[in-house]
């Protein structure tokens, strides 16, 4: 059991894998980035907020598209995983993991907001 632990995770090796990301309702529609600068992805009704790593900072973009199409177009399974029904991760970028056995939350490098964590994730997912 979680008792308000927090894990510090060690950094991973990069991936330089381009991914292409194309909108459901205007294929003309893409975000394009390198996998290594995705940090996670928010769903926001038929949106999701994809949030990227920039030289000059964080760039936030969206795109109508729906989370479970954009973990598909990602498909980098071992490095991106769904954490919470409404969020994506990459894994390469947290920094911790806060919490207790009632709510667990990720803290990803360079983002001030904290994530949730499903309860019903496997926890050995974010390590």
């Amino acid at each position: 059991m979680l008792n308000n632990q927090k894990y510090n995770i060690a950094k991973r090796t990069h991936e330089y894998q381009e991914i292409i990301i194309t909108s459901e309702s205007n294929k003309q529609e893409t975000i394009s980035f390198l996998i290594d600068n995705f940090l996670y992805a928010q769903s926001q009704s038929n949106y999701t907020q994809i949030h990227i790593r920039k030289n000059d900072g964080i760039e936030s973009k969206m795109i109508r598209s729906s989370l479970k199409n954009i973990e598909v177009q990602i498909d980098s399974k071992d490095q991106v995983i769904r954490c919470h029904k409404s969020y994506l991760i990459n894994k390469s970028n947290i920094q911790s993991i806060e919490g207790n056995a009632r709510s667990l939350y990720i803290k990803i490098t360079d983002v001030e907001s904290q994530i949730p964590v499903s309860r019903s994730l496997d926890r050995d997912l974010l390590v």
